[in-house]
């Protein structure tokens, strides 16, 4: 579908929602565009790019879809791509979808000057759209982490921090492209400004990315160290409990041969000899392992 967004005089803007190829023709001769950036553009799983052609550049782009569910974990599945065909006096953008940007975006690109502050607008909610994402990872790590000492946390814990880490790591791939992407436009000296805050806010989210992937690391490994340090300590009572009951068996063992001549078999305090003698070997090893502090 092709919308042409009402705009200033100065330039055009053309907006085509899932376009076909046939879609593409008028505007392939109009404005010359390159056939590979068709196939581009037609290709829903194409990764950030930049392009310059002798009349246009050809800028590929993701946002993060809020639409996306807490298991996703591949860059189509998070993310929505906008393609951008920007000349000197047009700017054409495509999608699949309309963004849910995209009435706070026309409104925001209406006194718009040329197409570059358009694109420029576009980058703003590009960054806005990760800081969503960013923001929830934050505060479920946040609350993972401060209740990893407390509860009985099990696989399916660890599955959701590991699905955390590895959908900031398809960002953190997906950021150094579009900064790419985004820098090696021309600058003019009206938006050497803009560009440079677009700049810093992606530094920004980049940086937040990295450290919640460090922190979901983090608290991957401390998790891993808490449950070694849980089956060490299974395995050191287990120990102990052997330890404990090891010459209570041999005692036993050698009581339980019934050889004819045991002197203590016919003694009529022979059976509560051996209980004593039990007591007392207990008794000894449990001072034994006070001592040693390993009770």
């Amino acid at each position: 579908m092709k919308t042409k967004v009402p705009k200033p005089a100065t330039f055009e803007w053309i907006n085509l929602v899932n376009p076909s190829e046939e879609e593409f023709k008028e505007l392939v001769a109009k404005y010359e565009l390159h056939e590979t950036s068709i196939e581009d553009c037609l290709d829903p799983e194409h990764l950030p790019k930049i392009e310059k052609f002798e009349k246009h550049y050809f800028i590929i782009t993701r946002y993060y879809d809020p639409s996306a569910k807490f298991n996703d974990d591949t860059t189509q599945e998070l993310t929505r791509k906008i393609a951008c065909f920007i000349g000197e006096n047009f700017i054409i953008t495509v999608q699949r979808i309309l963004p849910y940007f995209w009435e706070s975006l026309k409104k925001e690109s209406t006194g718009a000057k040329n197409p570059w502050e358009v694109y420029l607008n576009i980058g703003y909610k590009v960054v806005e759209s990760y800081s969503q994402i960013l923001v929830q990872s934050e505060n479920f790590l946040e609350d993972i982490e401060s209740r990893l000492f407390h509860l009985n946390t099990g696989e399916a814990t660890l599955q959701k921090v590991h699905l955390v880490k590895r959908k900031h790591g398809i960002f953190k791939h997906l950021f150094s492209q579009m900064q790419v992407s985004h820098f090696r436009v021309p600058i003019t000296k009206e938006l050497n400004s803009g560009m440079q805050d677009l700049k810093e806010e992606f530094e920004r989210i980049n940086f937040k990315n990295n450290a919640l992937m460090e922190e979901a690391n983090g608290i991957l490994q401390l998790y891993l160290s808490i449950s070694g340090h849980r089956t060490n300590e299974s395995l050191r009572l287990l120990t102990v409990f052997s330890v404990f009951f090891m010459p209570l068996t041999f005692i036993a063992g050698i009581y339980g041969m019934n050889f004819k001549f045991m002197p203590e078999i016919n003694h009529p305090l022979g059976y509560l000899f051996a209980w004593i003698l039990f007591a007392i070997v207990t008794i000894l090893l449990y001072l034994w392992f006070k001592k040693k502090k390993l009770l």
